[in-house]
């Protein structure tokens, strides 16, 4: 019994819906609600805020033109597209061009952790997505 509910709370943390906010002409993806407490997957995500195609993502710091998609944690706010801030759960603000850093993974636009369809103007590397953990609190680096 206690294993297949700590194998439903894992599943269920790993999938969950999300939500487009739109402000201006930007789009942010987030998480609709935290499921488990730190819960979901240990990879580390890095990358510095930008906007591409309308569309709020991160850039890798090896490969600034590379732009993927994120989807942030429940509780991200987009606060102003011009310029582009956006405010953490924690409260803090990162700036376009500053980098985020935070626990999650990288996700196929298709697989059972994107449960949206991507609005057409977020056509950035349409190979992955960043995945922040459903209630993760990412720190801003610099």
């Amino acid at each position: 019994m206690i294993v297949a509910l700590v194998l439903s709370a894992s599943v269920s943390g790993c999938g969950g819906g999300q939500s487009v906010t739109t402000q201006g002409s930007a789009s942010l993806l987030v998480h609709d609600g935290s499921l488990l407490p730190r819960g979901g997957v240990d990879a580390l995500i890095a990358g510095t805020l930008t906007v591409k195609n309308g569309c709020v993502g991160l850039a890798s710091p090896d490969a600034p033109d590379r732009v993927v998609a994120a989807i942030w944690p429940s509780g991200t706010e987009l606060v102003d597209d011009d310029p582009l801030s956006v405010r953490l759960p924690s409260g803090a603000l990162v700036a376009e061009g500053q980098t985020v850093k935070g626990t999650g993974g990288y996700s196929r636009p298709d697989s059972a952790d994107v449960t949206l369809d991507l609005p057409e103007e977020c056509d950035l590397n349409a190979d992955e997505i960043a995945v922040f953990n459903p209630d993760d609190n990412p720190s801003v680096v610099d």
